[in-house]
């Protein structure tokens, strides 16, 4: 839905889960100095997925081997919006 979420200096390994295998949101969703690996959805956004409408932030973060149907690392609609800085996205 919405409201806010914020992660920091936290680790999501080899969770799972139907949307955003270790992060589903909505609203204003920040994650900042983590890591998010080894994670699946059998929907989309293995790594993080976010709402319609949904704003995220990603800083010095990880995001790497994670699985899902679209958006291994992170899914996004297209109505959301995202800033992502100094972090790494890869091999999901």
């Amino acid at each position: 839905g919405g409201g806010e979420l914020a992660i920091d200096r936290s680790g999501f390994t080899n969770n799972s889960a139907p949307n955003g295998g270790a992060v589903f949101g909505g609203g204003v969703v920040r994650i900042s100095s983590s890591v998010l690996t080894g994670n699946a959805a059998t929907g989309p956004g293995g790594g993080i997925s976010v709402d319609a409408g949904a704003t995220l932030t990603l800083i010095d973060s990880t995001v790497s081997g994670n699985q899902a149907r679209n958006g291994g690392g992170v899914y996004a609609t297209r109505r959301s919006t995202g800033t992502v800085r100094g972090s790494t996205i890869s091999g999901n």
